[in-house]
């Protein structure tokens, strides 16, 4: 199939009004919609059932809403039969209990280093050494009751009436066992709920804390980031002048955004393996881009405009290949209930069309633009 030359005639960059339009939506969506998070954003706990019947998911919902703020229940079906996936945030006070669980962690390793300088002042025959070891005990008795108050805190959001222990060491483990207790109780009243309404087969739980869900956030921010940075200082190496690299970045740039706002249109969450596909994504942006760029500009057959109606042809085939793999891997997902597959392949093709608008509709004007005034100028 012959494909006309879209660049032949006319300024080039009557084409960016398109993705102007889709970026403007893109950031609209983004910023006044939100793009959703999984439970590896945002913490809870994702629960996979298999089920030897039908499944009514509004009964899901209403069984399980005294047990969590928010629900969110979907159906699937595969080889190993029917089922449901459920994302809900953990119980209030289990998720305060965990959290002061954590913070009596933090705390016993204090008392280890009290402990510690403690052993190493006994026995010594420093003429201060009875004032330092009445302080270093005093110190000692300090961090253990510190300690034993915050593992009272942590029983009494467990639900927990267990005597605390004198020893700080036993008092942590004790809150270990409640809390432990507590997470094992409500994962049993979830089940139970879910019962009520369908079989349960079989089922697997994942449980992602708050505070583990805040650092994934923060350092995936981070590595998009440097993504962009070292990037970025490739492409100025490659080309060593602004134009065609700012083409090429804001290229990419469009791209996420472009992608971001269409999962937040169709409500696909930002998890681990959909961030994993966004970084797919700037390197298969980067790689049209670079190579139009190269093109054009490093080439000499035939006029600027009609290298990159050749590099067109070659890039589409690229995003029609991309598209082609991650749609299959996206609908094979979906038909088994695998989400972590089906959010990389559809994020991944949404991100090929959106490349598809970012490289032929703004870097390719761009760069045409920048080469042809530096050949007006050089004649």
């Amino acid at each position: 199939m012959h494909l006309p030359n879209p660049y032949a005639k006319g300024n080039p960059m009557r084409y960016a009004v398109i993705p102007a339009i889709l970026i403007v939506l893109a950031l609209g969506l983004i910023f006044l919609k939100g793009v959703p998070t999984g439970i590896d954003f945002r913490g809870g706990l994702l629960l996979k059932i298999q089920t030897t019947g039908d499944v009514s998911l509004d009964a899901v919902r209403a069984e399980l809403a005294p047990l969590a703020q928010d629900v969110n229940v979907r159906s699937f079906e595969g080889p190993g039969g029917k089922g449901i996936e459920i994302e809900l945030t953990a119980g209030p006070a289990l998720e305060e209990a965990q959290n002061k669980l954590r913070e009596a962690r933090e705390l016993e390793k204090d008392l280890i280093t009290a402990e510690g300088h403690l052993s190493s002042l006994e026995g010594s025959t420093e003429p201060d050494a009875p004032q330092k070891l009445a302080e270093a005990q005093k110190a000692l008795a300090e961090k253990q009751q510190i300690l034993i108050d915050k593992v009272k805190e942590t029983l009494a959001k467990a639900g927990s009436n267990a005597q605390v222990p004198s020893d700080g060491h036993a008092a942590l483990k004790l809150a270990e066992d409640e809390v432990d207790k507590s997470r094992s109780g409500y994962r049993d009243k979830i089940l139970a709920a879910v019962g009520k309404v369908t079989p349960v087969k079989d089922y697997t739980f994942k449980e992602i804390g708050s505070s583990l869900s805040k650092f994934f956030f923060s350092e995936t921010q981070k590595i998009v980031l440097y993504a962009f940075i070292l990037a970025a200082i490739f492409v100025f190496i490659l080309f060593r002048s602004r134009a065609p690299s700012f083409a090429v970045m804001f290229g990419a740039a469009s791209d996420i955004v472009i992608t971001l706002g269409a999962m937040s249109l169709l409500g696909i969450p930002l998890t681990l393996a959909s961030v994993a596909a966004l970084l797919m994504l700037i390197g298969l942006s980067l790689d049209t881009d670079v190579m139009l760029t190269m093109r054009i500009l490093k080439r000499t057959e035939g006029t600027a405009r009609e290298r990159a109606y050749e590099a067109m042809k070659t890039g589409i085939l690229m995003n029609c290949s991309a598209i082609a793999a991650f749609g299959m891997l996206a609908l094979v997902a979906a038909w088994s209930g695998i989400s972590t597959y089906w959010e990389i392949g559809s994020v991944v093709v949404l991100g090929c069309f959106a490349d598809f608008v970012a490289t032929w509709m703004v870097n390719a004007p761009l760069v045409l633009d920048a080469t042809e005034k530096k050949e007006r100028r050089g004649a």
